[in-house]
């Protein structure tokens, strides 16, 4: 068995993915940023899912939901990050605030989320990736 820490947990493509690993015996930490989307799952796999709720623009929510998942879980051996934010519409509809969240979620954490990730972990020995690299194993 194997423990998986997954962002954006609830839709797409991050669904998919804690599913199956749900179904192959794996334990996943799913984030989602909507509280109760995974209480099907939950019932279904019980502490095989681990879940918390994430908004990945709240730095000091990412560093606590990460410290709370390693302190309750241990080690990680996979990290997939798939959190996202879809914004549906006309242009000429959207604020300034909704264009100036879809730019941090996509541009600034889209792009640099996996080290700004990584660099939440770094201070706490257990988190990924420092446990993943030295023990030479898992994915991110």
């Amino acid at each position: 068995m194997q423990t998986w820490f997954i962002t954006g947990a609830s839709g797409g493509l991050g669904s998919r993915i804690t599913r199956r690993l749900l179904d192959r015996g794996d334990r996943v930490a799913a984030t989602v940023r909507k509280p109760g989307v995974l209480d099907d799952l939950q019932a279904q796999y019980g502490s095989q899912l681990w879940q918390a709720n994430l908004d990945l623009t709240n730095s000091q929510q990412i560093a606590e939901v990460v410290e709370r998942a390693f302190l309750e879980l241990g080690t990680t051996d996979g990290f997939v990050n798939n959190a996202a934010y879809g914004l549906y519409g006309e242009v000429e509809e959207a604020s300034d605030r909704q264009f100036e969240h879809q730019f941090i979620i996509h541009m600034l954490l889209g792009v640099a989320s996996p080290l700004y990730l990584e660099s939440t972990f770094y201070p706490l020995e257990s988190q990924i990736p420092i446990k993943v690299y030295r023990e030479d194993k898992g994915r991110i």
